[in-house]
């Protein structure tokens, strides 16, 4: 097994929220964890999208809270 595909082994299996951003802002990875975290059902909802999409997640999820 290469190292990137070990490399995405262990991010798919961690707890933890992974999310890698290219250079040019956009989205490139996230791991099942960030999805559900960010109630995302598939990786295609944000792959190419820009990372500030991101914050706009956390706002929509901070409001339907209260």
């Amino acid at each position: 097994m290469d190292s990137n595909r070990r490399f995405r082994d262990v991010v798919q299996r961690i707890p933890l929220g992974y999310i890698r951003v290219g250079l040019d802002g956009r989205i490139e990875d996230v791991n099942d964890a960030w999805l559900q975290m960010h109630g995302c059902d598939s990786p295609d909802e944000v792959i190419g999208k820009p990372f500030s999409i991101t914050e706009l997640v956390a706002r929509v999820q901070a409001q339907l809270r209260r």
